[in-house]
């Protein structure tokens, strides 16, 4: 099972990250507006979650934007590195 997971981890992209990351930050600064508007009402805390929510919609239109940019060069470097002829080329070099 180590090596599966080795394996997962490598698997995950930069873009996928990033993507992940920012979806997790805007859900936690949604959760603070929400907390700081209706939990308890503190208005200098709504004003810095606010900010950070618009800073975290931006963060996550160019995340998506990148993974969506980069989705199908992984793809197309995939399907070239399982080519016959890139596979040719690989054991002429363990020879």
């Amino acid at each position: 099972m180590g090596s599966n997971d080795k394996d997962a981890e490598e698997s995950v992209t930069l873009s996928t990250r990033i993507l992940s990351g920012a979806i997790k930050f805007n859900i936690f600064t949604f959760i603070l507006i929400l907390f700081s508007t209706d939990v308890i009402y503190i208005p200098v805390l709504r004003e810095y979650a606010k900010l950070g929510f618009n800073y975290g919609n931006t963060i996550l239109l160019m995340a998506l934007i990148l993974h969506l940019i980069s989705l199908p060069v992984s793809m197309l470097g995939s399907r070239l590195k399982n080519s016959p002829s890139w596979n040719n080329a690989r054991n002429r070099k363990k020879n």
